[in-house]
């Protein structure tokens, strides 16, 4: 096989090797496709060596013990030996799972299902999602002979209730239920997401439209904004009686740019040129903790004593409501940190049944829902492109939302010193910033600092490309830098002649520009 005569590493089976292959045949259409949920499921029930077989559209798992005797059950896609036979390993490991573990039980186990008809593409099991256990039962651990199908109806209740996949997850882990298989990602993420699949799930979650606002109701008008208008323009930011999103990628100052703005209309400043209305605000926390925000604060010169911030409690339309019906003064603007965590955010459905409920809550007590949420990363170049629809996992978030602020860092980089600021409003053009930090806090540049900027820039861009020459022509590099001015590109040129970055060279009527080498340049 070293030498290219053969494509792999064949193993004959015996009984007296005590070896055992659960192979499943071509359960895939093609390489690359999902794996059948049945497959996976014998696959973490055995939890032995598992690899792709040669072609790439099966399995085969490897694993201590014996069986009965060999089955080989097309219709089923599955086969099972421990000897007599002869299998080709691939070695390309499945799901990082490499060691040959001792499981004769549960080879014997699955030899039965075989033969009854119990395994494969066609078997429907008869599914049900609650058993006798009460949810206090699955809390303490109790199950009802299969500890993962109790997994994932404890995490089913959970759902019911308006938890998100964070909270399932933390209250788990604090349950009688918690143990090391839960640890692992790959059984986590699967049992939550088929949680999410799960048709008494989904139809728990859309009942909650009969959630129902029960506080006084407060009158406002259609054109009620956190920021006013600018002249000439009919959009503010941030409507009263809607929701809108604050997009960054984590650690992109979404809080401090809310904190920031908060404060200064409450005190009645202009805020990125627009007026403001002093409207009393609350924040709400879901992705930090206090210590976490009373970090930022201080950072901030903010007093968290006269900072109004809660706690998230319960699902996202009723925690909310919660939240504001417990201030002393009636909010008129909600920053909800973390809005995206609250539910799976690339699941339309769920965030559109989500987003009703909150659009409610808005509209009763007229305040302005601004959530913050998760954003990819964008270079400079992409800035508000398609940003509505593409700030989070689904398009359903940028339709019905308003204002939507997008925070980035210029180049992409986390190092950048300078953010893009893009606010996108729902009937207006957009306005883009350029933010840089100062004393803790997010500053709009000046033109003349934007400028300064540019031409830092400029500079440094022409910088790396001379010096990934040896030697070039004005004409070479003027094409490379078309877009700056005839004097401009000639005094960042002479600029580099002096520092002695690069020297110009006359032959004739030609000139030219080398980079020297350190000799020359130490000469």
């Amino acid at each position: 096989m070293q030498a290219g005569q053969y494509h792999s590493i064949g193993i004959a089976l015996g009984k007296d090797l005590g070896l055992s292959i659960v192979d499943f045949d071509k359960v895939i259409a093609k390489p690359g496709d999902p794996w059948p949920q049945w497959v996976l499921d014998i696959v973490e029930d055995l939890d032995s060596y598992t690899e792709v077989s040669a072609s790439g559209r099966g399995l085969h798992i490897l694993a201590w013990g014996a069986v009965p005797s060999n089955l080989n059950r097309q219709k089923q896609q599955i086969e099972i030996h421990d000897c007599d036979k002869m299998f080709a390993i691939s070695t390309v490991l499945f799901d990082g799972r490499n060691e040959v573990n001792e499981r004769g039980q549960k080879l014997q186990a699955l030899h039965q299902r075989i033969l009854e008809g119990k395994v494969g593409p066609d078997y429907k099991p008869l599914i049900v999602t609650q058993n006798s256990l009460t949810l206090e039962d699955l809390e303490r651990g109790e199950d009802a002979g299969d500890a993962s199908k109790s997994d994932f109806d404890y995490c089913c209740r959970l759902a019911k209730q308006g938890l998100n996949d964070a909270q399932i997850d933390e209250r788990f882990r604090a349950s009688g239920r918690m143990r090391e298989k839960w640890e692992r990602e790959d059984y986590r993420k699967r049992t939550l997401e088929a949680v999410r699949k799960d048709a008494d799930v989904i139809r728990a979650l859309a009942s909650k439209v009969d959630f129902k606002v029960t506080g006084t109701q407060i009158d406002g008008g259609d054109y009620d904004f956190v920021l006013n208008p600018l002249d000439g323009q009919c959009d503010g930011w941030f409507p009263r009686g809607d929701i809108s999103l604050v997009a960054a990628s984590s650690g992109g100052g979404k809080t401090t740019f809310m904190a920031d703005l908060l404060e200064k209309q409450l005190c009645g400043e202009r805020v990125f040129g627009h007026t403001t209305n002093q409207l009393p605000y609350l924040v709400v926390m879901e992705d930090r903790g206090s210590r976490s925000l009373r970090r930022t604060l201080n950072r901030m010169h903010i007093d968290p004593q006269h900072f109004p911030h809660a706690r998230l409690a319960g699902g996202l339309a009723e925690g909310i409501q919660r939240a504001i019906i417990a201030e002393r003064i009636m909010p008129a603007v909600v920053f909800l940190e973390g809005i995206d965590l609250l539910n799976d955010a690339s699941d339309g459905r769920n965030v559109s049944a989500d987003l009703k409920l909150l659009q409610k809550v808005a509209e009763h007590y007229h305040v302005a829902i601004i959530g913050s949420t998760g954003s990819p990363k964008q270079k400079s170049k992409d800035r508000y492109i398609g940003l509505r629809d593409q700030v989070i996992g689904t398009s359903v978030w940028g339709r019905k939302t308003e204002t939507i602020v997008v925070l980035q860092k210029e180049n992409g980089k986390e190092t950048d010193d300078v953010t893009i600021m893009t606010v996108l409003p729902r009937n207006d053009k957009p306005e883009v910033f350029n933010l840089v930090w100062d004393r803790g806090r997010f500053r709009a540049l000046r033109p003349e600092e934007i400028q300064q900027q540019e031409d830092k820039t400029a500079s440094d861009d022409l910088l790396q490309w001379v010096l990934g020459r040896e030697a070039f022509t004005r004409a070479e590099a003027r094409k490379a830098f078309g877009s700056m001015s005839g004097k401009t590109f000639s005094d960042r040129l002479e600029a580099l002649i002096r520092c002695q970055a690069i020297k110009r060279h006359t032959k004739g009527v030609r000139v030219f520009y080398s980079v020297p080498s350190v000799a020359e340049v130490a000469v």
